[in-house]
C-alpha cells in the first residue's frame, strides 16, 4: 500500500509539473510546419517569431542593414516594404503602414537568422494574418494569396491586425482643448486597410472630426487611398494635401498616381495642433516616378480651379525632377502652363 501511495504521488507530481511548464509553440505558415532556429518567444505580453524563415516560406526576400538599423523587405507579390528600428515605422513607399510598438525589444544586431520580431510588425511587413492557436500550441501565419482574394464570405470577414490611441490635452491657461487620433490596420479577404481618424474638441464646441484617411492595399502593388492625403510624387513645388481619392499602381518599373478631389488652399491654427487644412481648391493630377542606380526621375501634372462664385480660373501645371545620390534636385517648373479664366453667370 505504501509503495502504491508513493507511486500514486510521483505520478501525480509529473503531471502537475508537466501542466505548469510552459509549451514551446510552433510555427506554421499557410498550414505548412516552419523549421526555425529559434522558437517563437513571448516578450513583454507579445510574441516575437523568427522573422526569416517566415519571409522564405513567403516567398519574400529579407535585406537587414545593421548600421543604419533598417529591414528591408521585398514581397512575392512586387510590394517593399521597409521597417526604420530607430523609430519602429513599417513604410510602404512614403506610407507608413505600420508602427511596432515594442521596437525598443528587436534586436537588429544578431543577424537575419537568429532575429525575432514582432508578431504585429510581421503582419504589416509581410501583408500577411496572424492567429495563435492555443490548443495546438501553434502560431499561424496566413498570406494574402493562401487566404484567397475574392474567396467565400468566411475569406472575406475582416480581422484587426491593430489598433493604436492617443489623447492630447491642451491648454494656454485660459482655452482648453482636447483631441484623439485613432489609428488601426485590418485584413479583408487578401486587401490590407490602415485607417486614421483625428477628432478635436474644444471649449464651447462639441468633438468634431478632423481629418481621416484608409488606404487599401491590394494585390500586385495597387493602392486606393481616400480621404485625407499627401500629393507628392517627388516634384516639391507641386506637393498639396488633399482631401478625396487616390490610386497608385507599378507600371514597367515606374510608380504610378492620380488623385483628385479638394486642395488645402489655406490652414487655420488651432492649440495643441499642428492646424487645420481648409480645402477650398478643386484639385486633380497625377504623376510617375521612378529610381534609378544614381537618383530618381520624377513627372507630375495637376490642373486646379479656384475663385468665387462669379468668377472661375482653371489652371494646368506640368513639372519634371531629377534627383542624383547627393540629394541635389533639379526642377523645371512650369515646362507648360496653360490657364483658362470665365465668367459665370450670376444667380
Amino acid at each position: 500500500m505504501r509503495h502504491f501511495c508513493a507511486l500514486a504521488v510521483a505520478l501525480l507530481s509529473a503531471t502537475i509539473l508537466r501542466a505548469q511548464a510552459p509549451t514551446q509553440y510552433t510555427l506554421r505558415v499557410n498550414g505548412n510546419a516552419v523549421v526555425t532556429n529559434r522558437p517563437p518567444e513571448r516578450v513583454a505580453g507579445e510574441w516575437f517569431v523568427p522573422l526569416a524563415p517566415v519571409a522564405r516560406a513567403l516567398g519574400a526576400d529579407l535585406k537587414l542593414d545593421p548600421q543604419t538599423h533598417t529591414l528591408r523587405v521585398l514581397r512575392a507579390d512586387g510590394a517593399t516594404t521597409a521597417y526604420d528600428g530607430a523609430t519602429g515605422r513599417i513604410l510602404q513607399g512614403s506610407m507608413v503602414a505600420g508602427q511596432v510598438s515594442s521596437f525598443r525589444q528587436v534586436q537588429l544586431n544578431v543577424g537575419a537568422e537568429s532575429l525575432l520580431f514582432p508578431l504585429s510588425g510581421v503582419v504589416a511587413l509581410l501583408g500577411v494574418t496572424a492567429r495563435e492557436d492555443t490548443e495546438q500550441g501553434t502560431i499561424e501565419i496566413t498570406s494574402a494569396s493562401a487566404n484567397g482574394e475574392g474567396g467565400d464570405k468566411g475569406e472575406r470577414t475582416f480581422r484587426v491586425a491593430s489598433l493604436d490611441e492617443r489623447y492630447i490635452l491642451a491648454t494656454n491657461g485660459q482655452v482648453w482643448q482636447q483631441s484623439i487620433n485613432l489609428r488601426g490596420q485590418g485584413l479583408m479577404g487578401g486587401k490590407r486597410l490602415t485607417g486614421n481618424v483625428d477628432l478635436t474638441h474644444a471649449a464651447g464646441n462639441p468633438m468634431g472630426f478632423r481629418q481621416g484617411s484608409l488606404r487599401i492595399e491590394l494585390s500586385g502593388y495597387r493602392v486606393v487611398a481616400l480621404g485625407d492625403q499627401g500629393t507628392y510624387l517627388g516634384v516639391e513645388a507641386m506637393a498639396n494635401t488633399l482631401r478625396g481619392i487616390g490610386y497608385e499602381w507599378r507600371w514597367k518599373g515606374y510608380t504610378v498616381e492620380v488623385y483628385g478631389g479638394r486642395g488645402a488652399g489655406s490652414v487655420s491654427s488651432t492649440l495643441g495642433s499642428s492646424g487645420l487644412a481648409n480645402y477650398d481648391t478643386t484639385l486633380a493630377g497625377g504623376g510617375l516616378r521612378r529610381k534609378m542606380s544614381k537618383g530618381e526621375i520624377s513627372l507630375e501634372t495637376n490642373a486646379f480651379g479656384d475663385g468665387g462664385e462669379v468668377a472661375r480660373r482653371r489652371v494646368w501645371d506640368i513639372a519634371v525632377s531629377t534627383c542624383g545620390m547627393n540629394s541635389n534636385c533639379k526642377a523645371w517648373w512650369g515646362i507648360f502652363r496653360a490657364s483658362a479664366c470665365g465668367r459665370l453667370p450670376s444667380r
